[in-house]
């Protein structure tokens, strides 16, 4: 057999930029995008490696006539080798290689360069048909360059007139891009892409820099910059508390390592529960935008956070449209949560009036998320207050009210306001737990404290109902089970209440499967399996009917007992008791069964009234 033969990989160009422009970008204006960082590389390259006075700049001009877009920027320009080994072959990457070459000897110089991947400068096929590229550079005895291309296999160099040292990029625009031809909509994307590059921006004919050119949290007073910020960001407007982050030294065990990080972490003013967490992210790499709606670099428990991120060690993806969780972003999350961590601490013990107003503002995110981390739920556990039936108040404040090691809730399974009122009549608040993250934050203490016991407001009652003998309400309970069959006499609290009406915990359940299994409104498969709970929970002495409870402790019904004994209870009585009790209980009560009631309640009150 004879040996293999070695070949060499063919790269088909059209190809490669459909890949490019219908896979890789979910934008096609990052083309600009990419295009922009170039020029802003260039310059940096300049400024490091010829300094002086040098002046950086970029501009960009717009003939919507031709349909021409123009970045030219005075960075340091490319020689014909250069061209050639990084302009024209995909996947070079020269500023990647420069800071690769500097990372032993001065990789503080090159840190702001943002070209990695060496795809950025393809990525102008996205947006053009054909690309021109005039440019000088900054070396001695270079010659000025003309370099075009069409986007397919071949391109055409040759000696070019430029006298001052930069790169001048002439794109002609797809017609399907001819939306950029707009001075507004260029200033956005220059605004949105490239705010914090240290090089100033124009978009021509304006003479004033479109970006702002630092970040509000690298400026000296970084008070009135977030200020400015805030302005014209919505999403940082009106925040309750901000914190600038810095480096953070991470330890590692073995050693330590220190995360360079900056940008701003805040809490904004509002959400709305459940339908719009935070936990979100802006995120730069070396100043250049990558996302504004990353949703990994915060700790998960940080839903009523958002942030402002920036560190060199974050690596973008090859579109540059999000960035990789690697083990460098591991460090990054790790030094982000400790500094949120710890500034929450600090607020807490320096500023404990404008942690309760954030706790005022996000009890429930804050809640529903700290019961995921330890951490925090460490922090916050104590002050937070919780909606009960006797005001705000916090776990320990509750528990020195009810003192049995009970913590009595509600939620939206339990409607009925008849249970609050049963425990208030014994001293025991009820904890509104109704809102999605007040159970998972109580479960976090009960499982912290063992002697905590939960319990759901209707799956206690039985426990607040002391079954009686009915040997002295014999008579009182005969008239009543004339208007209702299913009455009984228990001694409960407060005595100011008369009666009740009792529903097994699954009986709306049962009744609405019923109404619909009657209806023929569920699917077979469907039909059968809830026919079959159904037929279980029956089984087990579940019901629709509800239990009638007399209060033996109610003056008025030792009163009807005695009229009973007497013979003088008449029925009208017992059908307004039994009217108000249904009514008072509020389960099992649709629209039209209130007007029955009421219609019940009102014909027997007619009966008595003279």
């Amino acid at each position: 057999m004879s040996s293999p033969a070695t070949a060499k990989f063919d790269l088909h160009l059209p190809g490669l930029l459909k890949v490019l422009a219908e896979h890789l970008y979910s934008d096609r204006r990052v083309g600009f995008r990419e295009l922009l960082q170039n020029a802003h590389d260039s310059c940096s390259r300049r400024r490091i490696e010829a300094p002086g006075d040098f002046q950086p700049r970029i501009r960009v001009s717009l003939d919507a006539n031709e349909g021409i877009l123009v970045i030219d920027d005075n960075g340091c320009g490319l020689t014909e080798d250069e061209i050639v080994n990084y302009l024209a072959t995909i996947g070079r990457g020269y500023t990647r290689q420069l800071r690769e070459e500097a990372a032993l000897n001065d990789p503080e110089s090159y840190r702001e360069l943002i070209g990695q991947f060496g795809l950025g400068f393809l990525s102008a096929f996205l947006i053009a048909s054909e690309v021109e590229v005039h440019t000088l550079s900054y070396q001695v005895g270079s010659e000025p360059m003309i370099w075009r291309s069409q986007g397919n296999e071949t391109y055409q160099m040759c000696a070019g007139t430029r006298r001052d040292i930069g790169t001048t990029i002439r794109l002609t625009c797809k017609p399907s891009m001819r939306f950029l031809f707009q001075e507004d909509a260029i200033a956005e994307l220059v605004e949105r892409y490239c705010d914090f590059l240290p090089v100033p921006i124009y978009v021509a004919p304006s003479r004033t820099p479109v970006n702002r050119q630092i970040a509000p949290w690298a400026e000296v007073d970084f008070e009135s910059a977030w200020d400015e910020f805030g302005q014209s960001q919505t999403r940082a407007a009106d925040c309750l508390w901000k914190l600038q982050l810095k480096d953070w030294r991470l330890d590692l065990g073995h050693d330590s390592i220190l995360i360079p990080l900056s940008g701003v972490v805040y809490v904004p003013a509002r959400s709305t529960v459940s339908l719009n967490e935070f936990g979100d992210a802006t995120v730069y790499i070396r100043n250049m935008f990558i996302t504004d709606s990353n949703r990994s670099l915060l700790p998960n428990w940080a839903k009523f956070i958002r942030g402002y991120l920036e560190s060199p060690m974050l690596q973008p993806t090859a579109s540059r449209e999000d960035i990789h969780e690697d083990e460098n972003f591991e460090l990054v999350c790790e030094a982000i949560e400790q500094q949120l961590l710890q500034g929450i601490r600090e607020l807490c013990e320096n500023d404990l009036r404008r942690w309760n107003m954030i706790v005022d503002c996000h009890t429930d995110l804050i809640m529903g998320w700290a019961a995921t981390c330890d951490h925090f739920f460490d922090h916050i556990a104590d002050c937070i207050q919780l909606r009960t039936t006797r005001g705000m108040m916090t776990v320990d404040q509750y528990r020195s009210q009810c003192p049995d090691d009970k913590i009595y809730y509600e939620t939206t399974h339990s409607p009925s306001f008849f249970e609050q009122v049963l425990l208030e009549g014994q001293s025991k608040p009820v904890i509104d737990a109704s809102w999605f993250g007040v159970l998972p934050f109580l479960k976090e203490f009960a499982r912290r404290d063992r002697s905590i016991e939960l319990v759901r407001t209707d799956a206690d009652l039985k426990t607040l109902m002391k079954d009686i003998p009915e040997d002295s309400f014999t008579d009182l309970l005969v008239a009543f089970r004339k208007v209702y069959e299913n009455t009984r006499i228990a001694r409960f609290q407060p005595d100011e209440i008369p009666a009740v009406f009792l529903y097994s915990q699954h009986a709306e359940f049962i009744a609405e499967s019923e109404e619909a299994l009657s209806g023929d409104q569920l699917f077979p498969g469907v039909a059968d399996a809830i026919s079959d709970i159904v037929e279980n929970l029956v089984r087990a002495g579940e019901s629709t009917e509800g239990v009638l409870t007399l209060n033996a402790n109610s003056p008025l019904i030792r009163q009807l007992a005695a009229a009973a004994r007497q013979g003088n209870l008449e029925p009208p009585y017992c059908e307004m008791l039994c009217e108000m009790a249904k009514l008072f209980s509020g389960r099992m009560m649709d629209a039209r069964k209130m007007i029955q009631s009421f219609d019940t309640f009102s014909g027997a009150l007619m009966e008595i009234a003279p």
